[in-house]
């Protein structure tokens, strides 16, 4: 229980610092403190033996705050894996394993090139009516479309409008986003952008969006958009 409860204190800091509640810098230096605790009190529950080797990675967080005076979330694109897992899970040709995936993946990608979709196209996970909206639309906080999967509270674009997904949602098949509208503040650089909530809902279709690359909440309630 120690070492669970020192794990919560590591993960309470990482969203603090992620919803902008705490500056990178204070982040950094609380999190160094927390997470010698975390590994002390998981080696005095389990031993040195069993601590994985993946473990590193904790350490290297208040590092990168200090370095970027950010929290760098995971980028969109690291989620594509999935999209190759899900093909390379039913092949069992392990001769030519990576032909048979690579074979796949092109099948697939030429297919949503050519507008047919697949059925890769699809809300995750449990779904559920929206108050408000007809009784033919359900929502979800996950959906997969094209090679991206795409979460409620992504901030995606659209053109040159930006939005924070607020649901996931298919009407009678055709796959939609619900987002909240964001007013652009100021182009803080070529790629990054200043923006703050607009209040106002919008249904997009998914194809016509890209995800941002990265985004930071800063505590005045603005945030930073990377776009490319």
């Amino acid at each position: 229980m120690a070492s669970f409860g020192a794990l919560c204190v590591v993960v309470d800091l990482l969203l603090s610092c992620k919803d902008g509640l705490l500056s990178a810098d204070d982040a950094a230096g609380l999190l160094d403190v927390a997470i010698a605790r975390y590994y002390a009190a998981h080696q005095r529950a389990y031993g040195a033996d069993v601590i994985k080797p993946k473990h590193h990675w904790l350490t290297d967080i208040p590092e990168q705050l200090r370095r970027d005076g950010l929290m760098l979330d995971a980028f969109v694109i690291e989620r594509q894996h999935l999209f190759v897992k899900s093909v390379a899970e039913a092949v069992d040709n392990t001769s030519q394993y990576e032909e048979s995936v690579a074979a796949s993946l092109l099948v697939l990608q030429i297919q949503q090139a050519e507008g047919g979709g697949s059925y890769y196209d699809r809300l995750l996970g449990k779904t559920s009516r929206l108050d408000g909206f007809p009784p033919s639309v359900r929502v979800a906080n996950k959906m997969t479309i094209g090679c991206s999967h795409i979460a409620v509270h992504d901030i995606v674009t659209r053109d040159r409008d930006l939005g924070v997904v607020v649901a996931c949602a298919a009407d009678n098949g055709e796959l939609l986003l619900i987002v909240s509208t964001m007013a652009k503040v100021a182009d803080v650089t070529k790629n990054v952008v200043k923006a703050r909530s607009a209040g106002v809902l919008a249904v997009w279709r998914p194809m016509q969006c890209r995800e941002a690359l990265a985004w930071r909440r800063d505590p005045d309630g603005s945030v930073l958009v990377l776009l490319k």
